[in-house]
């Protein structure tokens, strides 16, 4: 890669051309001048001699200053070009890493959408099993009501039943007493035919009391039903739900059975 070898060898040839040459001149000056001017000429011929020596070796040493400037010039663009090399592999990677980041962000992009569309229809399903949650407790309140309505009249019809039972041990007596007092016939007769008439009328108060009751237990019959409803959409709704999901807790109801009548 360096030659610094050259100048040297440049150097000597110059020298030596320029010794034959002044050697020539000398001799040709001798022929024709005398022995004092041919002196003269050889001191004339060595300081262009010197002259020449020194002037050639400020050029090898610029040749020589010149060679290793090329050479640090040389290093440094093999630098450069390797630096380039590596700028541009590492050009490359980045495009490449900019378009796999812009392929995941469009991709995270949709699955976001995606998610605020689940999360709309979760908030929607959220506020109608709130609202039928808010009819479950309202139908709860209302099957209570009912229930003691129910326990209030079933008691109206055991106490008219008893009474009923008391009227007839008193109709018992009385036809006893009819029987054993026969003088007192025509006024147990009339007290007859007017306990006949209550008994009529707590027949018929007893029958409207028992469709009363007949018309409560079929609305019971269907509120219940309206909760099972309820209830198994609530379940439904929590059999779709994760494990780290609120679950919707369902109502306790106390059963009551409906009294006989």
């Amino acid at each position: 890669m360096t030659e610094k070898s050259t100048p040297k060898k440049g150097f000597s040839l110059a020298a030596l051309l320029s010794i034959l040459l002044i050697l020539a001149l000398a001799l040709a000056i001798v022929g024709f001048v005398g022995k004092n001017n041919v002196l003269t000429a050889l001191n004339n011929a060595n300081a262009q001699l010197d002259t020449l020596i020194a002037e050639n070796a400020e050029l090898s040493d610029s040749v020589g200053t010149l060679t290793t400037e090329k050479e640090d010039l040389t290093a440094t663009v093999e630098m450069l070009t390797t630096d380039n090399t590596t700028l541009t592999t590492e050009k490359d990677e980045l495009t490449a890493s900019v378009e796999t980041l812009t392929t995941e962000k469009a991709t995270l992009e949709t699955d976001l959408a995606a998610a605020n569309t689940s999360l709309e229809q979760m908030t929607g399903l959220e506020t109608t099993v709130a609202e039928q949650a808010t009819s479950l407790t309202e139908l709860t309140a209302t099957v209570e009501t009912l229930t003691t309505e129910k326990a209030d009249l079933t008691a109206s019809v055991e106490t008219l039943t008893t009474e009923k039972a008391d009227l007839a041990a008193s109709v018992e007596t009385l036809t006893t007493e009819k029987e054993t007092l026969a003088a007192d016939l025509a006024t147990l007769t009339t007290e007859k035919d007017e306990l006949a008439l209550t008994v009529e009328s707590l027949t018929t108060a007893n029958e409207t009391l028992t469709a009363n009751v007949t018309e409560l237990t079929t609305q019971l019959e269907d509120a219940v039903a309206q909760k099972d409803e309820l209830i198994k959409l609530i379940e439904d709704y929590n059999a779709t739900l994760t494990e780290d999901q609120v679950k919707i807790e369902l109502p306790v109801f106390e059963e009551k059975e409906p009294a006989a009548v």
